[in-house]
């Protein structure tokens, strides 16, 4: 059964596209067989197991905006 890693978020926005940038790293550096990673939603169809990368770089404290 293979797992997808879902890089999700805006890459041309750089605060939201923290998730997509993690899983270009991940995809570089992990080479699992039954792993597959991706961005955005077009691959998470043929998953089994989906698994999602959601992040925001900010430099605000837990509460701010």
């Amino acid at each position: 059964m293979k797992t997808l890693v879902l890089g999700l978020g805006n890459p041309i926005l750089t605060d939201d596209g923290v998730g997509i940038y993690v899983v270009r790293e991940m995809a570089t550096h992990c080479k699992w067989n039954d792993v597959t990673f991706g961005e955005g939603c077009t691959s998470a169809v043929t998953a089994a197991i989906p698994r999602a990368v959601e992040a925001v770089l900010a430099e605000l404290e837990t509460g701010e905006q």
